[in-house]
């Protein structure tokens, strides 16, 4: 979920908040223990965010979202915890900014995948507030595309492959459509 990345903790190092220096050092190990496959260990050092910069919106999205990536890494037994605190985590960082595009993401992630109409709204209310979060368009393609609507699915990937044409991933699934 492209949220927890480089410019994410450039935004943090940007922000005139205590300890930015801090929770960008931690934001960037959340990414370096995701990629180097320790996914366990990428929960654990998002779980030091809201710790290290409880006032700053970012922090709890990234708890959120790597609550919901490493869900099934989790044994059974702690799942529904770690759910719950991970819809606290997007529901706070909803109260805390409400223009922050990724709590809306971080919200859908967090919201049980049989809601379906609730999961576009919160990808929908996101993209309305943030519409350059290419994120958010990339997982309401795959929304759409699992629930049959093509042209919309194929709408929001080209949407978000127009703001990132980088992004491997992207043209990828948008290929998938084509």
């Amino acid at each position: 979920a492209g949220s927890i990345s480089w410019s994410g903790a450039l935004r943090a190092l940007n922000a005139d908040t205590p300890n930015a220096a801090k929770f960008a050092a931690v934001y960037l190990l959340v990414n370096q223990r995701w990629q180097s496959g320790d996914r366990l260990g990428a929960l654990e050092a998002a779980r030091r965010l809201p710790k290290i910069a409880p006032e700053v919106a970012q922090a709890h999205v990234a708890l959120a979202i790597e609550t919901w990536r490493e869900m099934s890494a989790l044994p059974p037994t702690e799942r529904k915890a770690a759910l719950a605190e991970g819809q606290a985590a997007a529901q706070t960082a909803l109260r805390l900014d409400p223009r922050e595009g990724g709590a809306y993401l971080a919200a859908m992630l967090t919201t049980p995948t049989g809601l379906w109409a609730e999961r576009v709204d919160w990808l929908e209310r996101g993209r309305s507030i943030d519409p350059a979060n290419t994120s958010i368009d990339s997982f309401l393609s795959q929304l759409y595309s699992s629930t049959g609507q093509l042209s919309l699915a194929f709408n929001a990937i080209q949407q978000a492959r127009a703001l990132d044409r980088l992004s491997e991933q992207k043209a990828l699934w948008l290929a998938r459509l084509y």
